[in-house]
């Protein structure tokens, strides 16, 4: 199963029966809404890099220890794009 966004959050889920999937569901798991998935489909991954980029600055940027640890390292994230 591929999902929009190709980490294949839908492949580490438990309740992916429950619910369908990203691509089957377009992008709308639960009902709700992947806001990576419509970023996507509306501007294009380098546009959902930029919106994550900044949300985890603005995060970082309320000093709380620890902060935001980056879920995404933009290097893997590219490589699994550039292989699909």
């Amino acid at each position: 199963m591929s999902s929009i966004c190709k980490m294949d959050c839908c492949h580490q889920c438990d309740r992916q029966k429950d619910c369908g999937g990203c691509t089957k569901t377009d992008g709308h798991p639960f009902g709700g809404r992947c806001v990576a998935a419509e970023c996507i489909k509306q501007e294009g991954i380098e546009a959902f890099f930029r919106l994550k980029d900044s949300l985890i600055a603005e995060i970082n940027s309320l000093g709380i220890p620890y902060g935001l640890r980056k879920a995404w390292d933009d290097t893997c994230v590219r490589e699994i794009f550039a292989s699909k």
